[in-house]
């Protein structure tokens, strides 16, 4: 028994450092792609740029406040217009979120402090919440490169043409209030404006429940397994505290994923191939299941706690005991065991392919 109770605690102590790890894992920046982060763990590089209206800005002056960026130039012939009106836009639809915009621009040679003020006036930018920034270029194009890890180059020779100066990503950044990039999102794209108009009215603690929920699962995962060993070792006390923990942090987790999907929606998975028909057989799976593990789970702990009734009854005299009721709760438990298990394991699998999956590197062809 003293080897049985030593494997027991050696596995359960397994399981703990699995989901600690999820824990861990779960508190790293995700991009809105589904991939991993692009970006440094440390806040975006210092720097000391000109603002249009004449002050000198630099990362320090944004700490304190989430804020937006963007990358454009004036004389763009392209796609800076619909960048700038997409920033227009969101100044105007969150003017109750307290946080700042920035616009840098990627041809200083040609946008002055004159320049920038004249084209934010015509974005009808308010300058106490947005911000035009130019200055040195080597230092706007290191930091576009160092910390927001997006492209910018300037052209020359037969590729340079009136309106076509410049090449850079038409991104807007949010950076958190820490000076950290947390995840771009296309300004030309109408879904990824959707995409970012849900993140800016999702409450930053529901932000983190995806990784909340990871770890919900990795718990009831443990919690479940450490149960089912439980009454192998015939420690029923034991395995009823587990398994009633195991519903309590299920309907936590039911808590935390409805309200995320309230403020933030669903997220698409922008893997192809391959993997995309993995993700999709998980995902339906997972959600057929989960629908059942309520229901199941239920029966499951009442006829337990019904047998359990029924015996302290019996012990006392009652007649009329019904001598069935455990061979009723194992019956229902060897059903409801595998699934839990199995929607618990598939929770997290899905969101590691969903936000921590690094989809250029994934062992699946793209088909």
């Amino acid at each position: 028994m003293t080897l049985k109770l030593t494997m027991f605690g050696s596995i359960v102590q397994r399981f703990a450092g699995l989901v600690i790890l999820l824990m861990v894992a779960g508190c790293k920046p995700v991009t809105e792609t589904g991939q991993a982060p692009l970006w440094d763990a440390a806040p975006v590089q210092d720097f000391s740029l000109t603002e249009c209206h004449g002050q000198t800005i630099g990362r320090k002056d944004l700490l304190g406040k989430p804020w937006l960026a963007c990358f454009v130039f004036t004389r763009c012939a392209t796609t800076c217009p619909r960048v700038t009106v997409a920033m227009s836009s969101l100044q105007n639809e969150f003017k109750d979120l307290d946080m700042h915009f920035v616009s840098f621009t990627v041809d200083p040679k040609n946008d002055t402090p004159a320049v920038l003020r004249e084209y934010s006036q015509k974005a009808e930018a308010d300058p106490k919440r947005w911000y035009f920034l130019t200055g040195d270029q080597a230092e706007i194009y290191g930091l576009i490169h160092s910390s927001f890890k997006m492209p910018v180059q300037e052209l020359d020779g037969a590729d340079r043409k009136p309106g076509f100066e410049v090449i850079h990503s038409n991104n807007i950044m949010y950076v958190d209030a820490e000076g950290r990039v947390q995840g771009k999102f296309n300004a030309v794209l109408d879904d990824s404006m959707n995409d970012l108009r849900r993140f800016l009215r999702t409450p930053p603690l529901v932000r983190r429940f995806p990784a909340v929920n990871a770890s919900l699962n990795g718990l009831a995962t443990l919690l479940l397994v450490a149960g089912f060993l439980a009454i192998k070792l015939r420690r029923p006390v034991a395995h009823k505290r587990l398994m009633l923990g195991t519903f309590a942090v299920s309907v936590v987790f039911l808590c935390c994923y409805l309200t995320y999907h309230y403020f933030a929606g669903s997220k698409k998975f922008e893997g192809q191939g391959m993997i995309r028909y993995t993700y999709l057989s998980l995902l339906l799976t997972h959600i057929v299941l989960a629908a059942l593990v309520p229901v199941l789970a239920i029966v499951t702990i009442w006829k337990g706690l019904a047998a359990e009734r029924f015996d302290r009854l019996a012990r006392v005299g009652v007649p009329g005991m019904n001598v069935g009721s455990w061979a009723s709760h194992r019956r229902w438990a060897w059903i409801t065991f595998p699934i839990w298990l199995y929607v618990s394991v598939t929770g997290v699998v899905i969101y590691w392919m969903l936000y921590r999956m690094d989809l250029a590197t994934s062992w699946f062809p793209a088909g």
